[in-house]
C-alpha cells in the first residue's frame, strides 16, 4: 500500500535540524520549508515598529505584553532563527539540504535601505521565498514603502511571499481587523506576488475570527481579478 507523503510548509528552525527532519520524516514530509522571522534581538527597532504601527492604526497597544511575549520567544531561538544567511549556512553544515527548503525573512518595520540589502542577500544565497509577518515585526501593509518595495520586486522576480497573520493572544485583536482585510487588500490591489497567508500560532478564541477576515480578503481579491 502506497503511503500519504507531503511537504511540511511551516517549520520555524527554532531546534536541531536533523531532529526536526527525523521527526517529519517519520510522519511522512519529503521536504520541509524552512523560514526564520527577521526581528531585531534588542527589541529597540521593534518597539519603534510597534509605536508607528499603534499611532497610524490610531489605536492603544499594550506595549509591555506584546515586548515580553517576543522577548520570550527571541530568546528561546537560535541564532540562525533570525538570520537568513545563518540559517542557510546552517542547512549545508548539518547536511540536510536534501530536505529543508530555506526562505529569506525581511523585515519592512526596518526601512527601504534594508530592505535593498536583504533582497540583495536573498538573490546571493539563491532563495525563492520571504517571509513577512506584519503582526510580529510590527508594519502597517498598507503605509509602509519598504514593504510595497519588498511586493514590488517578489512581483517582478516571481518570488514567493509566505504572510504570517497568526495572532499572538496578548496582541489587541483589533489588530486583525484594521491590518486585514483593508490594509493587506488595498496593498494587493496594486500589487500581485504569489503569496501564502498562514495563521498558525492563532489561538482557538480567535480562530474564527481570523478565518473571517481572510476569507474577506480572498474573495475582494477574485472579484478584482
Amino acid at each position: 500500500m502506497l503511503g500519504n507523503y507531503f511537504i511540511d510548509f511551516h517549520v520555524h528552525p527554532g531546534a536541531e535540524l536533523w531532529v526536526l527532519r527525523e521527526r517529519l520524516h517519520r510522519v511522512g514530509a519529503v521536504a520541509s520549508v524552512l523560514y526564520p522571522i527577521d526581528v531585531d534581538p534588542t527589541l529597540s527597532l521593534t518597539l519603534n515598529g510597534l509605536y508607528r504601527l499603534g499611532r497610524d492604526l490610531g489605536m492603544y497597544v499594550d506595549v509591555k505584553s506584546v515586548v515580553r511575549e517576543v522577548y520570550d520567544l527571541v530568546n528561546k531561538w537560535p541564532e540562525y532563527m533570525i538570520d537568513n544567511m545563518k540559517l542557510w549556512y546552517e542547512v549545508f553544515k548539518e547536511g540536510v539540504s536534501d530536505f529543508f527548503i530555506p526562505f529569506s525573512s525581511i523585515n519592512p518595520s526596518f526601512g527601504s535601505k534594508y530592505v535593498k540589502q536583504k533582497i540583495k542577500e536573498l538573490e546571493h544565497l539563491g532563495l525563492r521565498g520571504v517571509f513577512v509577518s506584519p503582526t510580529l515585526q510590527f508594519f502597517n501593509p498598507a503605509t509602509s514603502p519598504a514593504f510595497k518595495q519588498l511586493m514590488e520586486y517578489a512581483e517582478k522576480n516571481n518570488v514567493l511571499i509566505v504572510m504570517h497573520l497568526g495572532m499572538p493572544k496578548d496582541v489587541d485583536e483589533r489588530i486583525i481587523t484594521h491590518v486585514m482585510p483593508k490594509n493587506l487588500a488595498e496593498v494587493l490591489d496594486e500589487y500581485r506576488p504569489y503569496m501564502v497567508i498562514n495563521g498558525l500560532g492563532t489561538p482557538p478564541e480567535r480562530f474564527s475570527l481570523w478565518v473571517r477576515e481572510v476569507l474577506r480578503v480572498m474573495r475582494s481579491m477574485i472579484i478584482r481579478t
